[in-house]
């Protein structure tokens, strides 16, 4: 990465990653996406996105790549399936921002294969606040992940919001899993009022 400002990849653009796409461009961040469905590749293209084919793509043009996607197996498919980052011999991308909700475990287990096979980093860090508040950059994010990596993302991680360095990989998943429950708990205390 040089001093401007790093080219950023997006893999998922449902209603989160539109909101990262919009962000994102509007502060002059260069923006490559993919998204399994055509049209929410066309409408990142309309706001200043690049669009990509594929998250193998989108790591061989991105510095840094942000995943948001809805499954623990989508998830695992962005990073091990036939056109996923694994299949990139000499990827560009150094970390890959996981903003998914997904088990703890999976996500050990693939942060150690990217380690592995293609020296990228991974960072966990589940984000709580919506769509709106993904435009907006004002999400809670719970981080977890190497020093390094952490560093590296900060600056771009704090554009979408309150980003919080939790732990080692692992620890942002956990970190939303007791926010949630925290959530449902008062949910479930003011219902019974």
């Amino acid at each position: 990465m040089s001093d401007s400002l790093p080219t950023t990849g997006l893999i998922g653009l449902g209603l989160m990653g539109e909101g990262f796409a919009k962000r994102l461009t509007a502060l002059g961040y260069p923006v490559v996406g993919f998204d399994i469905l055509a049209d929410k590749v066309a409408a990142a293209a309309r706001l200043g996105a690049t669009a990509a084919a594929s998250p193998a793509e989108v790591a061989r043009r991105a510095d840094i790549v942000l995943m948001s996607v809805t499954t623990t197996a989508a998830v695992a498919d962005v990073i091990e399936g036939p056109h996923g980052i694994l299949s990139v011999a000499k990827p560009r991308a150094r970390v890959l921002v996981d903003l998914s909700t997904t088990e703890i475990e999976t996500t050990r287990s693939l942060a150690k294969r990217l380690e592995e096979r293609s020296s990228i980093a991974l960072v966990d860090a589940p984000v709580s606040g919506g769509p709106a508040a993904a435009k907006e950059g004002s999400l809670a994010i719970m981080a977890g992940g190497r020093e390094e990596a952490i560093a590296t993302v900060r600056p771009i991680m704090e554009k979408l919001g309150r980003f919080t360095h939790m732990g080692s990989v692992g620890a942002g998943q956990a970190t939303k899993l007791v926010n949630q429950t925290l959530v449902l708990t008062n949910y479930c205390v003011m219902r019974k009022r």
